[in-house]
Parts: structure tokens; sequence; C-alpha cells
């Protein structure tokens, strides 16, 4: 069973923040997070706001992330 860590607790509390806002350039940054489970939030989260400008980065990740759960 995996431990979701307190670091990892903040950052999705500052997602959520974020989601709320719609920013879009924030959720692109984390796209290249190490964390594979931050980078498939931020993926979903993009796919959400929907958009043409969104299309690129989120085939990017699909494309190219090296977890394959992303």
């Amino acid at each position: 069973m995996s431990v979701v860590t307190e670091n990892r607790m903040r950052l999705f509390s500052k997602m959520e923040e974020r989601y709320e806002k719609k920013d879009s350039d924030y959720f692109v940054k984390l796209l290249d997070h190490e964390d594979y489970v931050v980078r498939t939030r931020a993926t979903c989260i993009l796919v959400d706001f929907g958009g043409e400008g969104k299309v690129s980065h989120v085939a990017k990740v699909l494309k190219n992330d090296p977890n394959e759960l992303v």
C-alpha cells in the first residue's frame, strides 16, 4: 500500500486552488513533475479545461511519459 506523503498532499491542495482559478500554465508546468501521480492529475485537469491550446501538451505527455500509467 502506498503512503500519501505530506508533500504530495500540500501539492494536491495547491493544485485544487489553481484548478479553481483555471490556471492552465500551472498545470502545463506540472507535466514535467517527478511524481507520476502529479503528472497524471495535471494531464487530466488540462483535458478537463479543454481547448486547442492544451492538445499539444497533453499529446506530448501521452506519447512520451516514461510511466505507462500517465
